[in-house]
């Protein structure tokens, strides 16, 4: 479906100077396209306001096309959310590109496709305002989670340098599961899940990895990793906690240790799961 309508996104920006177009800020909508919305420019303080009046200029929409550098967090977060909720289609069109906080409105999508280039980094920040910097970040971790985005995907955004831009591709693309049919929403929320032990097993392998790199991250990124991959509630060395007090006490280790690197010892962990509760073992060393 996104396939054969990306190409129709690419159209519109090309035929922008007629005159039924209509121009919300950075989106385009066109009434001969009515399922699609194009974000073509910078996300300022104004878009997630411009972005509902598109809606409203264009209620069939389906499909985001989006070709931007990124621009304000809170405005991706409000436009990512937007996307979200009512289960619409994101597309980066071949020739487009989609970075920073663009990528995270992509990764919002029911259905998202990758043709053109999607770029990740870091969030940036005066220093005299890392506070909020912290904060910005948790929200960006704690959205692209719900998002269903790959943690490989959010452990390359945070070890990339916010005046740098790391571009996917194609290969990542398909090895990440970064694209996605919006097919697959429908499918789970059709009927029940059949989840097998395996599939428990592989999953919580790999919700441990992606922690152990997490926390070799820097303390902002790995307090962020921790606050979009931990429970509200958990049992933390054998004690009941709240995530808020996990985080205090993660946050006294970073300050305490801020160079850590881990390595996990080759084939020494293993996944033991009953009744939908896995217990994870193994070693791992720290450099």
């Amino acid at each position: 479906m996104l396939r054969g309508c990306f190409a129709l996104g690419l159209l519109l920006l090309i035929c922008s100077g007629a005159s039924a177009q209509q121009s919300f800020g950075p989106f385009i909508v066109d009434p001969d396209l009515p399922s699609v919305i194009v974000l073509n420019g910078e996300l300022d303080d104004r878009s997630a306001l411009e972005f509902r009046r598109a809606l409203a200029a264009a209620p069939d929409t389906q499909i985001v096309a989006l070709n931007s550098p990124g621009g304000s967090v809170q405005m991706g977060l409000l436009i990512a959310e937007e996307i979200h909720e009512r289960h619409l289609s994101t597309i980066i069109p071949d020739g487009f590109v989609c970075a920073s906080a663009c990528s995270w409105v992509f990764f919002a999508g029911n259905g998202r496709l990758v043709e053109g280039k999607l770029g990740v980094h870091q969030i940036s920040g005066a220093v005299e305002d890392n506070a909020n910097t912290q904060l910005n970040l948790s929200d960006v971790v704690e959205a692209l989670n719900r998002y269903g985005t790959s943690p490989k995907v959010l452990a390359i955004m945070l070890r990339t340098p916010a005046d740098e831009m790391y571009f996917f591709s194609p290969e990542e693309v398909a090895e990440l599961d970064i694209n996605r049919s919006p097919e697959a929403e429908v499918s789970v929320s059709a009927g029940p899940i059949r989840v097998t032990p395996d599939d428990e097993r592989s999953a919580a392998l790999k919700f441990v990895e992606e922690i152990i790199a997490a926390h070799a991250a820097s303390n902002s990124e790995a307090l962020a990793a921790v606050r979009g991959q931990y429970a509200a509630r958990l049992s933390y060395f054998g004690k009941s906690m709240s995530l808020d007090e996990v985080i205090l006490d993660k946050q006294s280790y970073f300050q305490r240790f801020p160079a850590r690197t881990y390595r996990v010892q080759p084939d020494s962990i293993i996944a033991n799961c009953n009744d939908h509760l896995c217990e994870v073992r193994g070693f791992i060393a720290g450099l």
